[in-house]
């Protein structure tokens, strides 16, 4: 069996599964890295791209040809709004 190769450090906290999640989730916070909160494993981002974009081809009702690096449907436009929303303003505070 091949060894895969690590690209992310192991979580280092004691617990169950959802313990050493949350803890891991309060030391990024602490830290100021929040690139440490939404990492995640070239498998898991590749895994989360097909869902999506089968999704997308759900909503707009066809197959879609989907182009990864830039991110859009190359034969269907309509597809383009299900990629990435608007999201609203920030909170003030006064």
């Amino acid at each position: 069996m091949t060894e895969i190769p690590q690209f992310i450090s192991r979580n280092p906290f004691k617990g169950d599964n959802d313990l050493r999640q949350h803890l891991e989730w309060i030391a990024a916070i602490k830290a100021g890295k929040p690139e440490d909160v939404t990492r995640a494993s070239p498998s898991v981002r590749r895994s989360r791209k097909s869902c999506c974009s089968a999704a997308f081809s759900l909503r707009v009702g066809q197959k879609i040809e989907w182009d990864g690096p830039n991110m859009r449907a190359t034969n269907c436009p309509a597809a383009a709004q299900f990629v990435k929303r608007d999201n609203r303003s920030g909170w003030k505070l006064s």
